[in-house]
């Protein structure tokens, strides 16, 4: 017989698919949907009305605001704070250490938010409310102004 976990879990209109791996003190709000073969890792905090596509992985001590949809494969380091009505794409990746294993600091996406396919966003890095960050883009740096941002590392659009 396996462990038993606690969650906690705001309401009953919970749809959980298969083959999930849910550890103890992670919190679920109302209207939410976890697809197949999910991890999250303890202390994962996720908001109302939420989907969480199959694949996705939560390393733990983290905040996924109201509203939030993450598509297939999206992988949240430790200790990232997305904020309501945030839209990641798949295989998006952020990334809680430096190659040389140093910490920079805790990730953070504002509100309203839209990340494309396969972006990378980079450690102690903090995304304001608004931003569009197309696929393929790798975002090393604070990003302080709404707008649409592209490349390798990340670049505003001119208007």
């Amino acid at each position: 017989m396996g462990n038993i976990i606690k969650i906690n879990i705001k309401n009953k209109n919970l749809i959980i698919g298969n083959f999930n791996i849910i550890e103890d003190d992670v919190i679920i709000g109302k209207n939410v949907t976890i697809c197949n073969y999910v991890y999250l890792a303890k202390g994962t905090v996720i908001g109302d009305n939420c989907f969480i596509d199959s694949y996705v992985k939560s390393s733990g001590n983290n905040k996924i605001g109201d509203g939030c949809t993450l598509r297939y494969n999206v992988t949240i380091a430790k200790k990232c704070c997305i904020g309501r009505n945030v839209y990641l794409s798949p295989n998006v990746m952020t990334i809680y250490t430096e190659p040389d294993g140093s910490v920079l600091g805790d990730i953070s996406i504002g509100n309203n938010c839209f990340i494309g396919t396969n972006c990378v966003i980079g450690s102690g890095v903090t995304i304001c409310d608004g931003v569009t960050v197309g696929a393929m883009t790798y975002v090393n740096k604070d990003i302080k102004e709404k707008g649409t941002y592209v490349g390798i590392p990340a670049r505003r659009l001119e208007k």
